[in-house]
């Protein structure tokens, strides 16, 4: 059933749980309106900024049941957990990453690669991220390098590199379709519908890595 209205109470108002890929802004209008209806929650907007996801989080928390992720591809949350346990790998091994989307994304870096930035940088204390490099730059010991490249039709590709002296670890993760995060946000969603914790999840416990 396919429903049309201005108002945005009157199209949720039967609904089971609201899904949502749209925009910061609208989010932050949308978000407190589908809560205070009791509906439970899939926000896969990026995006936000710091104030603006401070906004989305205090909307859902206490309130509803919701599922709050960057990324709703299964494999894109085990690369995350992959991540984590990256510590084994002594001082002298570089993290780089790179993520490469459609010239139509918007955001940049996409919210996938900043969570990559964010498990990188605590698991390996990096302190400074640099977007790119020209000039006589030598990399810091501080510093995490991300690159965004935007080019053709490409859904998502994201790229991590470890590599000490002598050897190198690459991890990729293609997303062939853009079909991958519906899939994930069907799959969050028959979970979610089975939780009554008024909490914001991750697709972490979504898919049981937490």
């Amino acid at each position: 059933k396919i429903l049309s209205s201005d108002r945005l109470s009157e199209i949720v108002r039967d609904a089971d749980v609201y899904v949502s890929f749209t925009d910061p802004v609208a989010e932050v209008t949308n978000i407190p309106i589908v809560a205070n209806l009791g509906k439970r929650i899939i926000l896969g907007t990026t995006g936000f900024n710091p104030d603006q996801t401070r906004q989305v989080v205090v909307a859902m928390s206490g309130k509803v049941p919701s599922v709050f992720s960057p990324n709703y591809s299964v494999g894109v949350n085990i690369l995350f957990k992959i991540l984590e346990s990256l510590t084994a790998f002594p001082q002298g091994y570089d993290f780089s990453l790179s993520e490469i989307h459609h010239t139509g994304k918007k955001d940049a870096p996409s919210g996938t690669a900043k969570k990559l930035e964010q498990i990188i940088s605590q698991t390996r204390n990096y302190t400074k991220i640099v977007y790119g490099r020209e000039g006589i730059s030598p990399r810091q010991p501080a510093e995490l390098e991300s690159v965004a490249i935007r080019v053709g039709g490409v859904p998502g590709i994201h790229d991590v590199i470890v590599a000490g002296q002598y050897e190198m670890l690459r991890l990729e993760h293609t997303a062939f379709s853009r079909n991958v995060f519906a899939q994930g946000a069907v799959f969050a969603a028959e979970w979610l519908s089975k939780q009554n914790e008024p909490k914001v999840f991750s697709m972490a416990d979504v898919l049981g890595l937490s």
